[in-house]
């Protein structure tokens, strides 16, 4: 599953002696990666002995999106576990929400909310991908040369926040920065004609069309049946009531919707 900024972790591992019965280590240690690279500072203080022999915790509250990975270590014992876990953006990639996604496979209960999220990600990017457009608005960092004008890699974009030059840092106003918000190019106003620069901006569309809504929601139908039903692929009529072909993780009828795979800019 994926965490969101705010959950709690909670990290444990089971110590066990060469017989495979718990047992209390001389020393224990935690570290937490964080997804910068750096550790969790300070770090987890573990409490040794613990409550239950050999059976080791720390609850976490989460501060950063992106991948954690957690390192413990014993001494006598001697052993090592290392695990991972994945927290989502602060803004949620979804092209379609988890009560509607629930209205249409008929679910009342809350014990699939955590799959069904993940799979409506997994969905939206992969539409994403396909259109080769940027759908659900959030923000992105990257550089590009202004010649006098340059494409960003995402679009379209819904607004600048900042631009300053990669080398020197100096930092320009970026109004009247955006020449084409459909294709992404910028250029122009008071932004430099020649230079390297750091483009912090969003992109996304402010009203998503409800073709791409569909998609997605036909595509998490059929990833969720498709984990639930016999291997191998068939033609089955869903909850959208829609024929869906198994064994492809874009269904025909959601390609249909989504039209020609969009032009992808080199």
């Amino acid at each position: 599953m994926a965490w969101d900024i705010g959950d709690t972790y909670s990290a444990s591992v089971v110590v066990k002696d060469p017989e495979g019965e718990p047992v209390n280590a001389d020393n224990v240690t935690l570290q937490i990666i964080l997804p910068n690279g750096e550790p969790l500072d300070p770090a987890p203080v573990i409490t040794n002995p613990p409550a239950e022999t050999g059976n080791y915790s720390y609850d976490y509250v989460i501060q950063d999106e992106g991948r954690h990975v957690i390192k413990w270590t014993t001494v006598n014992p001697n052993t090592a576990y290392v695990d991972v876990f994945d927290v989502r953006p602060a803004t949620p990639v979804h092209l379609v929400s988890l009560a509607d996604m629930k209205s249409a496979l008929t679910i009342s209960s809350t014990a699939y909310d955590e799959d069904l999220r993940t799979l409506i990600e997994a969905a939206t990017h992969a539409i994403e991908k396909h259109v080769n457009e940027t759908i659900t608005i959030r923000s992105f960092t990257e550089v590009a040369r202004l010649a006098p004008h340059a494409a960003l890699v995402h679009y379209p974009v819904v607004s600048l926040t900042s631009v300053e030059d990669a080398d020197t840092g100096a930092t320009y106003d970026v109004t009247g920065g955006i020449r084409d918000h459909k294709n992404g190019i910028i250029g122009g106003g008071s932004l430099p004609r020649q230079a390297r620069v750091r483009v912090t901006y969003k992109a996304g569309m402010q009203v998503i069309p409800a073709n791409y809504i569909e998609a997605a929601k036909i595509i998490v139908l059929h990833l969720w049946s498709t984990r639930r039903g016999p291997a191998g692929a068939r033609a089955t009529t869903g909850p959208l009531g829609i024929n869906e072909f198994h064994g492809y993780a874009i269904p025909h009828a959601a390609m249909e919707l989504l039209g020609k795979r969009g032009p992808v800019v080199g």
